[in-house]
C-alpha cells in the first residue's frame, strides 16, 4: 500500500479526534509527520486518532495504523488549526 494512503488514514483519524472537541469551525491540517514502520499487503487496516493537547485555535493529535494482527503499520502526529469559516456557513 502506498504511503499516501497511510497519510490519508492517519490524517483523517486525527482530524476527527480534533473535531470531537471543536464543533464550531472547520479544521485545517497545519502539519503532519508520519513514521512508516512496515508494509501492508493484504487485509484490513484500522486507524485510531487521539487528541493530545488543545489550545485556543490549535489541536495536537497522534494516530496509529494497525493491521489485522494488531501490529502497528505507521504512526503520525499532526497539528490542526481552526479555519476562519464557521461550520454553520458551510450548510
Amino acid at each position: 500500500m502506498h504511503g499516501s494512503v497511510y497519510f490519508r488514514l492517519l490524517d483523517d483519524a486525527c482530524y476527527f479526534a480534533a473535531m470531537s472537541v471543536s464543533r464550531d469551525f472547520f479544521l485545517l491540517t497545519k502539519n503532519f509527520c508520519i513514521d512508516l514502520l512496515r508494509p501492508h499487503i493484504d487485509g484490513n487496516i484500522k486507524a485510531v486518532g487521539k487528541l493530545i493537547s488543545e489550545e485556543e485555535n490549535k489541536f495536537l493529535c497522534a494516530g496509529l495504523l494497525y493491521n489485522d494482527a494488531g501490529k502497528i503499520l505507521a504512526r503520525g502526529k499532526g497539528t490542526f488549526v481552526k479555519s476562519r469559516m464557521p461550520l454553520i456557513e458551510l450548510l
